[in-house]
């Protein structure tokens, strides 16, 4: 399989929907077809969360200079939320496919079609994952985290996004995957069963068999929750 055969792989979610756990479980788990995932480091303007480290979890960069990189055009996609700015370089995605490795990176909905537009432009394959969550979960998942240092008025942006923004993400644009109810109990056995659907679809296209993207499969191992 060919570099120029490798997709990005984007993965969008509400706030506690398990985006960066499914994301790290994609990239240490050794699948036997040797599929190997890297994730996308984003730039940011936010501050770092308790825990963050620069260089891991984000490149934190003050806004001169993001907008210094994006004048020079360094970026894939952009993204202003929640008053900050992020972003990706067209860099970190070519080192990713150098080391073989299948990009991947956490994005918003307006994130996502960014991506499809670049990758339309540079003839490269997209799939697009969509992290389905309970908004009434996303919320309780959001007041166990460590909230000590966050100023009244973000906390309140943030869950006034959970409830009114983030609530239409699911139907923002039509996801080539929709993982529903990634919890504790499936972490582990959904990025495989992820990596595995990726890896046999890979083979399909290489063979010249094309699957229908846009039918939306979706990845679900737990019971369906009660209305």
């Amino acid at each position: 399989m060919n570099i120029k055969d490798l997709p990005i792989i984007t993965v969008t979610g509400p706030t506690c929907s398990g985006k960066t756990t499914f994301v790290h479980q994609l990239m240490d788990t050794k699948f036997e077809h040797g599929l190997r995932f890297g994730e996308i480091i984003s730039h940011t303007t936010r501050a770092p969360r308790p825990g963050e480290i620069d260089g891991k979890h984000y490149y934190f960069v003050s806004r001169e200079k993001f907008l210094d990189m994006r004048i020079r055009d360094e970026f894939a996609e952009i993204v202003d939320f929640n008053g900050e700015y992020y972003a990706t370089s067209a860099r970190s995605i070519q080192n990713s496919f150098e080391g073989y490795q299948i990009p991947i990176v956490i994005v918003e909905p307006f994130g996502a079609e960014q991506y499809q537009k670049y990758c339309t432009e540079h003839h490269l394959l997209c799939i697009s994952v969509f992290m389905d969550v309970d908004h009434h979960i996303a919320v309780k998942r959001f007041l166990n985290r460590d909230l000590i240092n966050v100023a009244t008025e973000k906390f309140l942006s943030r869950l006034d996004t959970i409830y009114n923004v983030e609530q239409g993400w699911l139907e923002a644009q039509p996801w080539d995957i929709i993982i529903a109810s990634y919890n504790e109990m499936n972490t582990t056995t959904i990025p495989v069963l992820f990596g595995n659907w990726l890896w046999h679809f890979l083979v399909a296209k290489d063979s010249g068999i094309h699957f229908n993207l846009k039918s939306k499969y979706v990845l679900d191992k737990t019971p369906k929750r009660k209305k």
